[in-house]
């Protein structure tokens, strides 16, 4: 059996690139953008026993794309364009998905998801869609998603993968 590693916000606070510390997410929301970058970095998604009662929800939309939330309402605040930005530029984001606690305690960890990309944003819901897979990202045309049985279906057991 394939363990998957899991990580801490505090693991992921102090993680050395280059010879420099680089703090992979952030210390309470769930979108992180470093000030040297110029797009966000990485999405969590927290843990919650019950998934109702999780501040955003975050799923598997229609076509079998997960989408991921803005932060509130206004398209406006830094994160949501934080994430605007990854997605017009094109650049891939880590995805940290909250699986559980530390043995022993309430310390949420997370399963990191490399590469994802936003590939579609959809102001009335407040959310992006988001590409799992590389080919994913080919499902734009004329700025909108467009999306046959057939990539429905596949979509749909990638995300559940």
């Amino acid at each position: 059996m394939l363990v998957q590693p899991v990580f801490s916000r505090d693991d992921l606070a102090n993680v050395t690139i280059l010879g420099d510390k680089v703090r992979l997410t952030s210390t309470q929301t769930g979108i992180w953008k470093p000030r040297q970058l110029t797009a966000a970095l990485s999405i969590l998604t927290s843990y919650h026993e019950s998934p109702d009662d999780r501040p955003y929800h975050d799923e598997i939309g229609a076509d079998g794309l997960l989408r991921y939330k803005w932060r509130g309402t206004d398209p406006k605040t830094a994160d949501n364009r934080w994430l605007r930005s990854a997605m017009e530029e094109g650049v891939p984001l880590i995805w940290f998905v909250g699986v559980g606690y530390r043995p022993g305690g309430r310390t949420q960890v997370f399963q990191p998801i490399f590469p994802v990309w936003l590939i579609a944003e959809e102001p009335g819901h407040h959310q992006f869609a988001v590409a799992l897979e590389a080919d994913q990202r080919e499902l734009i045309e004329g700025g909108s998603l467009v999306v046959t049985e057939v990539e429905r279906r596949y979509n749909m057991a990638t995300a559940k993968r």
